[in-house]
């Protein structure tokens, strides 16, 4: 039972917001802020396509077959959150389908490290950690609005993810030994939800910073690399 490791992981990423958030709301490039949000947001949707739900399908139905499941989990899954944000107006919709695609991708996260085999259990949770706080941030930054963002808002946005991945995942390795699919589905629920929700964003703000993107695809593959 891994449930003290995860528990410790979202209580540092929630704190990671909680100090870092006043700061970067006063960064008055938006579109800097907005690009790197993108590229994070980007890194986090391939690499689960291809690692994570890959690897996980292909090892448990072959390459061929797995291909095809993932291909057709994929369709399902942006045919179902795109219905789910067409039933919801304005940014209430967006937050609550970006929220749920934040804590499938993180209880699959959960579901998917087994601490017993890393080398450093610190490092392994202070990536873990940072990755979670890095997309939960991206995803409600790319969401929102211009104005009336807040810090007590994006630290509350991650704690909600955080705690309800956290739940999801333990009510899942009780019931199925997180073992299977299970954990490459659920990422793959989360990737479907993250899509829809970035299609929104890039319609609504279609500036986008080479230097931004750039930067929030090495943040997320540096803290992603401390979690391998």
């Amino acid at each position: 039972m891994q449930v003290k490791y995860w528990a410790v992981s979202g209580l540092l990423a929630v704190t990671a917001v909680m100090m870092c958030a006043p700061f970067l709301l006063r960064i008055r490039r938006r579109n800097l802020i907005f690009s790197a949000c993108l590229g994070i947001i980007l890194y986090r949707i391939v690499k689960s396509i291809f690692v994570e739900c890959g690897w996980g399908f292909a090892a448990c139905s072959g390459v061929l077959a797995g291909g095809l499941l993932e291909a057709g989990a994929m369709c399902g899954g942006l045919f179902l959150f795109r219905e789910l944000r067409g039933g919801y107006s304005g940014e209430t919709g967006g937050r609550l389908i970006s929220g749920a695609g934040v804590t499938f991708i993180i209880a699959g996260n959960h579901l998917l490290i087994q601490y017993s085999l890393v080398n450093n259990t610190a490092v392994c949770l202070l990536g873990e950690s940072a990755g979670a706080a890095l997309l939960a941030c991206s995803v409600f930054l790319a969401a929102a609005g211009e104005e009336g963002i807040h810090a007590g808002q994006m630290a509350s946005f991650t704690a909600i993810c955080a705690g309800a991945g956290l739940v999801l995942a333990f009510i899942l390795q009780m019931t199925t030994d997180g073992g299977g699919m299970t954990s490459p589905m659920l990422m793959m629920l989360g990737v479907c939800a993250l899509m829809t929700c970035l299609e929104d964003c890039l319609r609504s703000k279609p500036e986008i910073s080479a230097s931004g993107f750039a930067c929030g695809i090495m943040l997320a593959y540096c803290f992603d690399c401390m979690s391998m």
